[in-house]
């Protein structure tokens, strides 16, 4: 209201004294200064363009200079629009990046003049000037949203056009067109589609993902309006946007989704990214969900290894509490092979029973055998009862054999007992089989045989 009655009192004032209004409004700060000089220079339009750019410049408001000259550009008739586009372009430029709204809608209001007056000559002259590809696609978006309604069969040339020129740039004309009003784009490609003959959806479809994109909510909202053979391919869309901008808004939907597979699709998708988002809110709903359908817990112990990277030990205090698995083994194995291998290691007693504490310790083998530290691999169990030690080995034996045999071959004299040298030999035995060449000699080959042939012969 303030800066209304700033700009009407210097429209008075310039009117009658234009060096006063001027001094005046040097003394202003600067937010009331802007609508001074605005009032300034909408008040002496009598003026040349030269004498009013030397006013706002003498201001220090040239921008607001041209933002004038552009919303007059849009509210006069334009009699020469392809003379005024050139004179547009050589005072601004086609960047729309550095192109203020005033500006922008401008060059709109020229372009849709020049189009509706010479139709697709005019077209590829604008096109002809703007460097870059998205800019090109922004201006055909915004000249169809009005030439749909106002002049269809021009739009529909222009459809065409770049149906049979430039098919990509339509599809990201929908899409674009679709960010900005999802309903109206979707109408706006169904009558692009029934101009075509091949893949008489696809306009559509692009418009429901350009739509899914920029709010998924309303395509859900809005899914009874849509044609009865694209409201799954809309949902479907939609509900994986949301798992990345609301994945807490999705669960409500599943139960809808009456096909298995599609849920279990949607439902593996969503887990994955809620639980980069917020591991806790994914934890909590995906134990109720797994309770409920009597589902086995991959997503739930997913989630808390990503929660237990935030916050562990929240995450294995609840890990405690929860039940064994089927194989008799707690969660905390998933929270604690989240820490580097020596915290691991060193918080390995909070593991609730031995075929836990396996389990964390084959995650340890893991992260030793990814760094390549055989050594450290072999001896982390050499504390742990006998059976333990044999059952770990087995589980390392294999990827040590098929990394770096000759570690195996040369550790093979300390082995613990013959149960390990047993298992040592027919895992190098199976894995020389099939190098070529082999790294087994004969002679070593021979002996490894003799560790499997002697349990053949207890038997």
């Amino acid at each position: 209201r303030h800066s209304s009655l700033v700009k009407a009192v210097f429209q008075e004032l310039s009117a009658v004294d234009l060096d006063q209004a001027v001094s005046e409004a040097h003394r202003l700060d600067d937010k009331l200064k802007h609508s001074a000089v605005k009032g300034i220079l909408t008040a002496r339009s009598d003026l040349a363009a030269e004498d009013r750019l030397k006013l706002a410049r003498e201001l220090d408001s040239e921008q607001l200079f041209h933002e004038l000259v552009a919303l007059e550009l849009v509210e006069k008739p334009i009699d020469d629009p392809a003379g005024k586009w050139g004179e547009f372009v050589q005072e601004y430029g086609t960047d729309l990046e550095s192109l203020s709204d005033s500006q922008r809608a401008a060059l709109l209001r020229i372009a849709e003049s020049w189009v509706i007056r010479d139709g697709l000559r005019a077209v590829e002259a604008i096109n002809s000037s703007f460097l870059h590809r998205e800019s090109r696609t922004w201006l055909t978006q915004q000249l169809l949203t009005t030439l749909v309604s106002q002049e269809p069969v021009l739009a529909r040339a222009i459809v065409e056009d770049l149906r049979e020129e430039n098919r990509a740039i339509l599809l990201e004309v929908v899409q674009l067109w679709a960010g900005e009003d999802g309903l109206g784009a979707f109408n706006a490609a169904q009558w692009m589609d029934n101009l075509g003959t091949e893949d008489t959806t696809r306009m559509q479809r692009a418009a429901i993902e350009g739509w899914a994109r920029s709010n998924p909510h309303t395509v859900m909202t809005n899914l009874r309006l849509l044609p009865e053979h694209l409201q799954e391919f809309s949902r479907d869309a939609a509900l994986l946007e949301m798992r990345w901008t609301s994945p807490e808004s999705v669960p409500a939907f599943l139960d809808d989704i009456g096909n298995l597979e599609t849920r279990e699709w949607l439902l593996s998708n969503l887990m994955n990214s809620w639980i980069q988002y917020d591991p806790s809110a994914a934890f909590r709903w995906v134990m109720e969900y797994e309770k409920s359908t009597g589902k086995p817990r991959g997503y739930s112990s997913s989630a808390l290894s990503a929660m237990a990277r935030n916050n562990f030990e929240k995450a294995l205090s609840i890990a405690l509490e929860l039940p064994l698995n089927e194989n008799g083994i707690g969660l905390e194995a998933r929270v604690l092979a989240t820490m580097g291998w020596k915290a691991t290691l060193e918080l390995i007693d909070h593991a609730r029973n031995p075929e836990t504490r396996l389990s964390v310790y084959k995650s340890i083998g893991n992260k030793l055998l990814y760094v390549s530290n055989y050594d450290e691999v072999l001896t982390l169990v050499k504390d742990e009862p006998i059976d333990a030690q044999l059952e770990y080995f087995k589980y390392v034996a294999r990827q040590i054999a098929s990394k770096k045999p000759q570690f195996l071959i040369e550790k093979f004299d300390s082995l613990p007992n013959e149960a390990f040298k047993q298992h040592c030999s027919e895992v190098l035995l199976m894995y020389n089989s099939m190098r070529t060449p082999p790294f087994l000699s004969e002679e070593e080959v021979e002996m490894f045989e003799k560790f499997t042939n002697e349990d053949d012969e207890d038997d």
